[in-house]
């Protein structure tokens, strides 16, 4: 089994629906518009698509949650950042909260085994999906801030998901990446026409984006949505 089109898996129900980043809007959207709730790894981190790719092909947890690669980085809403990878591990440490502005605790080492635990049982989910039968919705929204969303850089992801997928079918839908390769017909390519909006504001573009792709998730086993999923399961 490989990479196949979107098109072909339209007449069959496919059983999973997992994002690649950027940001937790793409996982939100997946499992509002499929009614699902089941977590994988990159759901509520901020991803360059460079680090995706390694993560699929080597996932390390322990230098992703190594101490001494880890840092704060500070703005309106704090966050913890791998130095190497530059994943942002935007959901993972508590934060303080002062109105709008959300500061990580001093103390978020305390926090960073239970991160670990949790990233390393969603991590043998996601390895998990690949099993004959299997077919998958992989989703990648290009971060403006990290990626060129040129084709060298999708092209990499698809090799990344065919070498750890072997088993199963799986569909790639890229958003706002410009296509420029001999395999874009296998690929299928999607726009944002508003700004980057706050979470929930975003919904009903990705609900064309969706209803455009014209799929349809039949897996009980993901459980359901949630709207009250705005931190990681």
């Amino acid at each position: 089994m490989a990479l196949v089109t979107l098109e072909s898996l339209r007449s069959r129900s496919i059983t999973h629906a997992i994002s690649l980043g950027a940001e937790c809007v793409v996982a939100y959207n997946l499992r509002r518009f499929f009614n699902f709730s089941a977590a994988f790894p990159f759901d509520w981190w901020i991803s360059p698509i460079a680090s995706v790719c390694s993560l699929l092909l080597q996932f390390d947890t322990v230098d992703l949650y190594d101490p001494g690669k880890l840092s704060l980085l500070e703005g309106h809403i704090s966050t913890v950042r791998h130095v190497d990878h530059g994943i942002w591990l935007h959901h993972e440490f508590p934060r303080a909260w002062n109105g709008t502005m959300g500061v990580v605790v001093a103390d978020y080492a305390d926090y960073i085994a239970k991160a670990k635990s949790r990233t390393l049982f969603l991590r043998e989910r996601l390895l998990a999906c690949n099993h004959a039968g299997n077919r998958i919705l992989f989703v990648r929204k290009r971060s403006w801030a990290h990626d060129q969303g040129v084709a060298s850089e999708y092209l990499e992801l698809v090799e990344a998901l065919s070498h750890v997928f072997p088993l199963v079918e799986f569909g790639v839908l890229l958003v706002n990446f410009h296509p420029n390769s001999s395999r874009d017909d296998t690929l299928t390519f999607a726009y944002t026409q508003a700004p980057e909006e706050p979470l929930r504001a975003a919904n009903a573009e990705w609900d064309r984006i969706l209803n455009d792709a014209g799929l349809h998730l039949d897996n009980p086993d993901l459980g359901l949505f949630s709207d009250a999923d705005t931190a990681p399961e």
